[in-house]
């Protein structure tokens, strides 16, 4: 019976192993900023990107495992995806290049 109850607390392995290579549920807080610095946050991928790289960058607000958003991250926005700051995306905080998915 303990063991039942255990198995039934724990992720996916699928879903472990997406956590482990960075991938999290994120809101969009700022949907646009430019170079301005940003308070209290986690990564920075305008810094993480080559000085050429063209496109929008937008602040982000993740989970890291628990059912708050209390991490913030300036994000790279995939090309062509227009923001819904009520939606929650799956971003990977560990690739500024990644590719954003709405989750819901």
């Amino acid at each position: 019976m303990a063991v039942a109850l255990l198995h039934g607390c724990t992720d996916p392995p699928a879903l472990r192993d997406a956590f482990d290579r960075g991938w999290r549920h994120a809101r969009v807080v700022i949907a646009e900023v430019g170079a301005e610095p940003i308070p209290r946050i986690v990564k920075d991928c305008r810094a993480e990107l080559a000085p050429d790289v063209q496109g929008r960058f937008a602040v982000i607000s993740y989970s890291d495992g628990g059912h708050h958003f209390n991490h913030r991250y300036v994000a790279l926005v995939p090309p062509g995806l227009a923001i819904d700051m009520a939606a929650v995306y799956q971003v990977n905080i560990n690739d500024c290049n990644s590719a954003w998915y709405r989750v819901r």
